[in-house]
């Protein structure tokens, strides 16, 4: 038996086991993930020419707000946008964690307000 088939055995098993994880992570951030996705896409269509540091502060807001875990993965959490120092938020309504986005995204530098819509 060569050494490749002996290696190639326990890479197999491995492998399914890795997809199952990697599946489960992304599903339990699903949230989180298509935040970052609404929110880039939408920066990125803006239909103005990219802005690099308009990016950078939306994903570090966007970090902000990942980084929190009271905040992280929420799903009533829609959307963020930028507009010079101004986040807009895209929430549901009633969502009793709007101060709380407040508080942690002017915490982040060059917001100086938080708006919802």
């Amino acid at each position: 038996m060569s050494k490749h088939r002996v290696l190639r055995a326990p890479v197999t098993l491995v492998r399914p086991v890795h997809r199952v994880a990697w599946l489960l992570l992304l599903w339990t951030q699903r949230h989180s993930l298509a935040l970052w996705s609404r929110s880039l896409i939408t920066e990125l269509r803006r239909g103005r020419p990219i802005n690099g540091v308009r990016v950078r502060r939306l994903a570090v807001a966007l970090f902000h707000v990942a980084a929190d875990p009271r905040l992280s993965n929420a799903p009533e959490l829609k959307l963020l946008m930028l507009t010079d120092d101004v986040v807009t938020a895209e929430t549901d309504e009633h969502w009793a964690k709007r101060p709380l986005l407040t508080s942690v995204l002017t915490g982040v530098d060059h917001v100086n307000e938080v708006r919802f819509t």
